[in-house]
């Protein structure tokens, strides 16, 4: 998709979103906080599977298995080995799901589409039940938990004293900061060249496979990272983290915050969180008005929430 220029977009709303994540602690609530975590959590993996879906035209429904086994590499290593130290903790989480992604991407891109989609889908769904049979070393149905007692270089760290909230915006700003820098480089052109027009991107010697390899794997460390943020936010990993319906999710957060846009994921994702939270306090059904919300966006406005923005900012303007 063609997305008019309006370089100050971006950055004036991502300073307004920012002084207001920062400034959270001062007007709202704990359990609010914790939301914003969790949405953090999914803008990061959202982001990562943007890489694949908007700049390389890549559909997963299987990301899950790298945003749920980061934070089961960080819930494991808290519970199982006695490891509280989150610099420790979140590299380990991204190189486990890196690995993870490395193994699954040798297989993966060498097909693309439907066929790309469904080999994603049938690794995510392994791991899954892997996780539910050994539960030795995952707890099975059980899950892993609880992701406490935490330290940052020596320093406890707790929601108590905000400090693990502001932790979890370092590593969100850190993921948005490093993809923001890989879809602005060569590399990212060369990503974005390979989804407009495969051919063409093969006859001026862009390696298609290897990148799509790389993008696969790059998006895989990344979602690790952010299962470290979606394991501290829930102190408690279970295997839905690991499931389809999660990999579906992170589509409908995409498309919900528009794909065409770098900072559609994280609009979306803080939608989808603070939608789904009301729609379940209200009603059993939320899967209902949730659906209806998707529908009307894939229908009336297929750029996505940041377009609808967009359009808004630009008829100002005028």
């Amino acid at each position: 998709m063609n997305v008019p220029s309006l370089p100050r977009f971006p950055l004036v709303l991502g300073a307004v979103a920012l002084i207001l994540l920062l400034a959270a602690p001062f007007y709202t609530t704990s359990f609010n906080l914790t939301l914003a975590m969790k949405a953090m959590a999914f803008a990061g993996t959202s982001l990562a599977f943007n890489l694949l879906f908007g700049y390389t035209g890549l559909l997963s429904l299987g990301h899950a298995m790298f945003f749920g086994g980061g934070a089961y590499v960080t819930a494991y290593m808290v519970k199982r080995m006695g490891v509280q130290s989150l610099e420790i903790l979140l590299p380990m989480s991204g190189i486990g799901a890196m690995i993870l992604a490395a193994l699954v991407g040798a297989v993966a891109v060498r097909y693309t589409k439907i066929h790309f989609l469904i080999i994603t889908l049938g690794f995510s769904q392994m791991l899954y039940g892997l996780v539910l049979k050994f539960y030795t070393f995952t707890g099975g149905t059980d899950g892993l938990g609880p992701v406490s007692g935490l330290r940052f270089f020596g320093l406890p760290i707790s929601l108590r004293d905000y400090s693990l909230y502001y932790f979890a915006i370092g590593v969100f700003l850190l993921i948005t900061f490093l993809l923001w820098v890989i879809v602005r480089s060569h590399f990212g052109k060369a990503l974005q060249a390979i989804k407009e027009n495969t051919t063409r991107a093969t006859y001026v010697g862009i390696p298609q496979i290897r990148y799509k390899y790389y993008a696969f794997v790059i998006s895989g460390f990344f979602s690790g990272l952010a299962g470290t943020i979606w394991a501290i936010a829930t102190v408690h990993v279970a295997p839905d983290s690991l499931y389809w319906i999660l990999s579906a999710d992170i589509i409908f957060i995409t498309l919900l915050g528009g794909y065409a846009w770098f900072i559609g994921p994280i609009l979306g994702s803080f939608i989808f969180v603070y939608l789904q939270n009301t729609f379940m306090s209200l009603t059993g059904y939320w899967m209902l008005p949730l659906g209806a919300i998707f529908i009307a966006i894939l229908i009336f406005a297929r750029g996505g929430v940041a377009m609808l923005v967009y359009k808004y900012i630009l008829r100002a303007r005028r």
